[in-house]
């Protein structure tokens, strides 16, 4: 009985390392009807997380060295695997992610936005979970638009090392950074796991979206843009919804693997996403 607990205690967080966060989790909940979200660049002497991964991208950005490349892997993963990973394994995925970040930087491939669809439906697949908990390109784009504000030393950046002839795109470019991809890939996960307002089958989203869209113009119309803001993002603590339940119990009915075999999957995933060995 014992055994079992600890499997199932280190398939969890074997999950949880791929984005999954379940009972209270430290979030931040992305609503389809805000607008938005921003952090201020003083943050006194309380900071978030999210300031914490943001001064470090900025930091990253301005000298490409190697050390603050590997402060930026470590941040994404420390910060926001809500989990704490063996030492071991958490070495392995840092250096990784600090190879695959530096080659980037130095006219490497990037990670299409596609790469991250793939990583979430494997893994639903893999466990066997609602179809709810896979997503489409359209929900890693507004993912990705709507966390801007919020991390714009990160996500959307233009590496530096642009090749001769080629032009910055002035829209939202589907190639990533691989901090950047695997970042939202653990942000997608984690909205998937107990956001409702991504619990959305992907051929259901845009419709979804839409309509939340049209509600919160209309209520805003109806109230001369007086209405309240209640869908704004921010971190919060969160009690499980029914569909996260739902999602919980599909893990743990599928998760008989052994701690190699986990581990391959995070390779696996890793692999997927396009973050090279």
């Amino acid at each position: 009985m014992l055994k079992n607990r600890k499997t199932l205690i280190f398939v969890l967080g074997l999950v949880i390392a791929v984005g999954g966060a379940f009972a209270l989790s430290k979030t931040v909940y992305v609503s389809p009807t805000s607008a938005r979200a921003t952090i201020e660049e003083e943050a006194g002497p309380f900071q978030t997380p999210f300031h914490r991964l943001n001064a470090l991208a900025r930091a990253a950005k301005k000298d490409n060295s190697a050390a603050s490349i590997d402060k930026l892997a470590d941040a994404v993963i420390t910060d926001f695997i809500p989990f704490s990973l063996p030492s071991d394994l958490n070495d392995v995925i840092r250096a990784r992610l600090v190879r695959a970040e530096l080659s980037y930087r130095n006219g490497g491939h990037g990670i299409s936005e596609t790469n991250i669809v793939r990583v979430v439906n494997d893994l639903a697949d893999r466990f066997r979970t609602p179809d709810y908990t896979k997503t489409n390109r359209a929900q890693v784009r507004f993912l990705r638009a709507n966390m801007i504000g919020v991390i714009p030393s990160l996500l959307g950046q233009e590496r530096d090392s642009i090749g001769k002839g080629q032009k910055k795109t002035r829209s939202m470019n589907p190639i990533m950074s691989p901090a950047e991809a695997v970042f939202l890939t653990i942000l997608l996960l984690d909205q998937k796991a107990m956001n409702e307002d991504f619990q959305i089958e992907p051929k259901e989203w845009r419709d979804y979206h839409n309509k939340k869209a049209t509600e919160l113009w209309r209520s805003n119309h109806e109230s001369k843009g007086k209405a309240p803001k209640s869908s704004s993002m921010g971190l919060r603590l969160q009690a499980p919804n029914p569909k996260s339940e739902e999602i919980m119990r599909a893990i743990q009915q599928n998760s008989e693997m052994n701690s190699i075999e986990l581990t391959k999957l995070l390779a696996r995933s890793l692999d997927t996403l396009g973050i090279a060995q």
